[in-house]
């Protein structure tokens, strides 16, 4: 749903300002059979009532609703792709990189909706809300817990119409069956902070995993010290702090598995160490350790998804990173953990209960599928 996807080279757009566009897309990925992730079975919406209403990259969708089949999408990056449409029509403004980039701004910040979400009964888009809903940001962390969603921190800036970096440590959430807004004054919020991966467990407690914090708006932002949640007793591991990683809880409720991520907060999206890394919360203090699989795993890779579904975690796209320079490569794979063995797998076989999961973007955003299968859009920096 949604993020960003590289402009083809062979485009005449395409500039040193003008390396990616946002997208409206919507796809899903079937589970209803046996599939090999060479041929991954997707399924198109985008020409259908789910296309998004503007493009948008680091928002995050969940499932919710009485039913549990509505998407809703929380925050993000807009853009309006039918404006965007005519200024690349118009050689007057594409021959003027000023004029240029002065007409592209305005496509962005399309509105100012924090959040929408997709009937998929009724098949339409919709915003109807009651109470007073949180500025509108990106990057927040977002999971939902039954049918109300939890929405913690974020961040604006030029790209959300804020002319001031400013991060959040508020906490909101939305009941997706009242459709009502409500702030919750959570006692000893952490500092500011944005792009930390959220995790529920068990207990009713929410784990919030890297990210970056800000200490007063217009300061730089830094890393969050992955130390803060647990112990290493293996002194030889170093776990850095990392974004654009996820983090799954697994299906016994006893261990979250890290995947992924960058060391750096900015354009240079180097790769973490290690890559793969396993949190054992069956006892306290939750201790870390280097995730050791079986299998042909995935490279170092950022700005995924990662979805639980039964015993398997189910890892799409993201960004090739590198240890020095910015990533030049996309994954257009998925790649699928079997738990139980501890095993990358490549043939999918269905279980018994949810059929189909969305393939859906978390703040990094996920981007349209090619009907090639080989080439897939590409993530922008953050």
């Amino acid at each position: 749903m949604g993020g960003s996807r590289f402009i083809s080279s062979t485009n005449p757009i395409k500039s040193p300002i003008r390396v990616y566009n946002l997208s409206d897309e919507v796809f899903s990925l079937s589970l209803l059979s046996q599939f090999s992730t060479s041929n991954p079975p997707y399924v198109d919406l985008s020409n259908t009532s789910a296309r998004m209403k503007y493009g948008n990259k680091k928002g995050t969708a969940v499932l919710g609703g009485p039913n549990r089949k509505d998407v809703y999408l929380i925050g993000g990056v807009q853009q309006d792709l039918a404006l965007l449409n005519k200024v690349d029509n118009n050689i007057t403004v594409t021959s003027n990189q000023t004029l240029m980039i002065e007409e592209i701004s305005k496509t962005y910040n399309a509105s100012n909706q924090f959040i929408y979400f997709y009937k998929s009964d009724a098949e339409f888009w919709s915003y109807p809300q009651i109470g007073m809903s949180p500025t509108r940001r990106r990057s927040t962390s977002t999971i939902i817990d039954e049918n109300k969603i939890y929405i913690f921190g974020g961040r604006v800036h030029i790209d959300t119409g804020s002319p001031t970096f400013i991060c959040y440590n508020d906490l909101y959430t939305f009941d997706t069956v009242l459709l009502s807004w409500n702030k919750t004054n959570a006692a000893n919020a952490p500092l500011p902070q944005s792009h930390a991966a959220p995790v529920l467990l068990l207990n009713g407690k929410i784990l919030y995993i890297g990210g970056v914090s800000q200490t007063q708006p217009g300061f730089v932002a830094e890393l969050i010290d992955m130390r803060n949640y647990a112990v290493l007793r293996n002194k030889s591991i170093i776990i850095q702090p990392r974004v654009a990683h996820t983090a799954t809880l697994t299906s016994d409720n006893n261990e979250i598995i890290i995947i992924g991520g960058v060391s750096s907060y900015g354009y240079n999206l180097t790769a973490v160490t290690p890559v793969f890394v396993s949190l054992n919360i069956a006892t306290e203090p939750y201790e870390y350790s280097e995730l050791i699989t079986f299998g042909s795993k995935p490279p170092s890779i950022a700005v995924h998804t990662a979805n639980l579904y039964k015993n398997y975690i189910i890892v799409a796209f993201g960004n090739i990173t590198g240890n020095s320079a910015p990533p030049s490569e996309m994954s257009s794979r998925i790649y699928l953990l079997d738990m139980p063995c501890k095993t990358w797998v490549t043939t999918f076989t269905p279980g018994d209960s949810m059929d189909r999961v969305l393939t859906m973007g978390r703040e990094y955003g996920l981007d349209k599928i090619d009907t090639d299968k080989t080439k897939m859009p590409h993530e922008a920096p953050f």
